[in-house]
């Protein structure tokens, strides 16, 4: 489903954003 699909990439970016800060 798409949902899947946002919730993944909204949990990648915020990982991302994350190794970023930190």
């Amino acid at each position: 489903p798409k949902a899947v699909v946002i919730v993944s990439v909204l949990i990648g970016a915020v990982v991302s954003i994350l190794n970023i800060v930190y």
